[in-house]
């Protein structure tokens, strides 16, 4: 059975530009300093968000276990906020994106344990909210339904993956560049190479992310990598 990659999602929410790794450190750290000096709901998603980040994109791929530790810590602090606040759509949407990549870290067999639990999240702050961070809810949703194996052995609907991220391209994720990438990845894999080049493309020409160019650049190069080899 082939890898199922989840993630490598940002949809940034960021107070500062994060534009190299040791930025990522730094948020990481002082979210982890407020959240020490006032345990609200607020500073636990902000501690999930931060955690996920800076294991993405602060720590080097190699250091498997430091990341697994963080993406954990990012996944306990974000379970706490949507205990926390239910309603909220931000502790069920890092709770989901800090799952995803702790189990795609660990392997197949954890990310197949994985996929009801990131895909019920995903669902919840969907439900709660689909707009937030320019239809990531959605993104998270269809990512999870692209790559995970379909019944009996997992959640996967490739059908469903696609109708969420169209929907998603109508509540803001027009301007999601990430959007893009995953709507033209589903595609690819359903032998629609044409439209999957053309949003490639469009994708390609959304204006930069001033407050993240570091992951902003990842995605960039994504997306050109992919589009090559079309």
């Amino acid at each position: 059975m082939k890898n199922i990659t989840f993630l490598f999602l940002l949809f940034p929410l960021s107070a500062q530009v994060l534009s190299n790794p040791a930025d990522f450190r730094n948020a990481y750290q002082s979210a982890k300093q407020a959240l020490q000096e006032s345990a609200t709901y607020e500073n636990f998603w902000k501690m999930a968000k931060a955690a996920y980040e800076f294991a993405t994109h602060g720590v080097a791929a190699n250091r498997t276990e430091e990341r697994k530790a963080i993406y954990q810590e990012g996944k306990d602090a974000a379970d706490r906020a949507r205990k926390m606040n239910p309603s909220g759509v931000e502790g069920h949407y890092w709770f989901g994106v800090n799952l995803g990549s702790w189990a795609e870290t660990n392997g197949i067999m954890a990310s197949l344990f994985a996929a009801g639990d990131l895909l019920s999240a995903a669902e919840q702050a969907a439900r709660l909210n689909p707009r937030y961070l320019n239809a990531a809810p959605l993104a998270l949703k269809a990512r999870v339904l692209h790559k995970a194996p379909g019944w009996p052995v997992s959640v996967g609907n490739r059908d469903q993956a696609e109708a969420d991220l169209r929907r998603a391209l109508t509540l803001g994720g027009d301007r999601n560049r990430t959007v893009y990438k995953f709507l033209a990845e589903l595609l690819i894999d359903k032998g629609n190479k044409a439209e999957a080049k053309a949003l490639l493309q469009k994708g390609l020409q959304l204006p930069a992310d001033a407050e993240n160019p570091y992951a902003d650049n990842k995605t960039v190069n994504e997306m050109q990598e992919i589009l090559a080899k079309l």
